[in-house]
């Protein structure tokens, strides 16, 4: 969840000056608003936890495999740059980041 001081997509211009922020959904591991999506204080919403699948199930070295950059916040690695990173980092493309994945993701 985006809010007015945020900058998930770290182009330096805060949510609340950059509409094109809103364009493209940003999901970020580790980050927690203090609204939730109605608007109502954090404290009282339940916490929503994700697995974040950082595993290959069959040591996938194609980086080409990686997720598109369709789509995707400018300036983002993606796409088989994104796919060589990770393989380079993990030793195999991880599921949470194929373009499609062996293990259910969302």
């Amino acid at each position: 969840m985006n809010e007015p001081d945020n900058d998930l997509d770290f182009n330096s211009i805060l949510a609340q000056s950059d509409p094109a922020e809103f364009q493209i959904p940003i999901c970020q591991v580790g980050t927690e608003p203090s609204i939730d999506p109605s608007g109502a204080k954090i404290k009282k919403t339940a916490h929503l936890y994700v697995l974040v699948p950082m595993f290959s199930v069959d040591n996938d070295q194609n980086p080409n495999d990686a997720i598109s950059c369709s789509g995707v916040v400018p300036g983002t690695q993606c796409g088989a740059a994104l796919g060589t990173q990770l393989i380079s980092l993990f030793g195999a493309l991880p599921e949470a980041f194929k373009a499609n994945p062996l293990v259910a993701t969302q």
